[in-house]
């Protein structure tokens, strides 16, 4: 599949240029660049009698609080955890306070000094070494790199194929000590992220390593789980709109003068999702966004044969173009509207044999769309 237009930034321009001359090259006044918008967390899951609901969650380390010398360092607990999907079984620090959501479970020292998080995801099919990489370092772009002052090591990959990345960063003023293992077993991917202020780490790097060691796996039940269904809410500049993406799709975002492009990659680059943000300042009608999104299909993403098989206006004003390509061979689904000076699309791209595969990725971003 051809690689997203985003990764080669110069082509951003084109976007420009392709929507300024359909506007007949009328420019007004150019807005204010809006930073890229930190992930914010999708609401934790509440149990209900089959489980947990559908909506997964990263939780934060808790706030710390003083401690003592003599409160430092744990014991694990007699009794194994198992999480309620089946998916992996563990055992935790005695008295420590477990959370669990549908895809996780996190584990706080009542001190405060350390935070213990396991989850998994099903990715629906088994990685290659490269594509596990991609995956794990698109969690660590869309989440450990949210907090301040991240600094990651280069990622260690051992011969059973588990990555470790080590880094530190800073969580409410204080220095943090972080390091994550990304396994996968069949279609599932495991984490296990191990907190601890970065003064205390000697003291409780030997403990997690007894944690870890505790993990057993059914990649079978975890691939019972919905596809992707970890995720977090991604909000599009000046918030036009925000939706949830999985953690493991690398993000990227491109930035001109009057354009904004952010990209969501999957980690086999099969599939990709993208939204742009244009605003030069001057009103568009509806008629001429139909034009700027025919012409970004063309042009811009490539597809100069491309067939729209449905045209839908939609209620809240946005319209749905169902279209696909034989020449590239992918499918793909485009929302454009206009805003007054703003136009904003929206695009779902596909290979053809994958198509079918990443319905339930889209619907669920689709589902969880929203203006805020």
């Amino acid at each position: 599949m051809r690689r997203m237009p985003s990764l080669a930034p110069g082509r951003m321009a084109l976007v420009t240029l392709a929507l300024a001359g359909l506007a007949c090259g009328n420019v007004g006044a150019e807005p204010t660049a809006t930073p890229f918008a930190k992930p914010t967390q999708v609401p934790p899951a509440t149990p209900t009698e089959a489980g947990v609901v559908v909506e997964s969650t990263k939780t934060s380390k808790p706030k710390p609080t003083q401690t003592s010398a003599s409160q430092i360092g744990f014991t694990l607990a007699d009794d194994v955890f198992e999480h309620s999907s089946g998916a992996f079984a563990i055992r935790l620090p005695a008295e420590w306070q477990t959370e669990e959501f549908n895809s996780s479970v996190s584990a706080t020292d009542p001190t405060g000094v350390s935070f213990i998080e396991i989850s998994f995801v099903n990715v629906g099919l088994e990685f290659t070494a490269e594509q596990r990489l991609t995956y794990a370092q698109a969690v660590e772009g869309n989440w450990f790199a949210t907090f301040d002052l991240y600094e990651p090591d280069a990622p260690e990959t051992f011969e059973s194929g588990t990555i470790l990345i080590f880094k530190t960063l800073d969580f409410e003023g204080l220095p943090q000590t972080v390091y994550s293992y990304y396994w996968q077993e069949g279609p599932v991917v495991y984490t296990e992220d191990f907190w601890v202020d970065s003064d205390q780490y000697d003291a409780y790097v030997d403990g997690f390593g007894e944690v870890s060691s505790s993990t057993q796996t059914d990649p079978q039940a975890g691939a019972a789980a919905a596809l992707y269904d970890l995720r977090y809410e991604f909000t599009a500049p000046e918030e036009v709109f925000a939706f949830n993406i999985p953690y493991g799709w690398t993000h990227t975002t491109t930035t001109e003068e009057v354009a904004t492009l952010d990209s969501f990659n999957s980690p086999d680059d099969a599939t990709y999702i993208e939204s742009i943000v244009y605003d030069d300042g001057t009103e568009i009608s509806q008629s001429l966004a139909g034009e700027f999104a025919l012409t970004l299909l063309k042009e811009f993403y490539d597809v100069s044969d491309v067939r729209v098989s449905a045209d839908e206006p939609l209620e809240d004003g946005r319209e749905k173009l169902t279209w696909s390509s034989n020449a590239s061979s992918v499918d793909g689904i485009s929302y454009f509207e206009s805003r007054g000076t703003t136009f904003i699309m929206l695009t779902w791209i596909a290979d053809t044999n994958s198509t079918a595969f990443y319905v339930p990725v889209w619907e669920a971003l689709m589902d969880s769309y929203y203006v805020p």
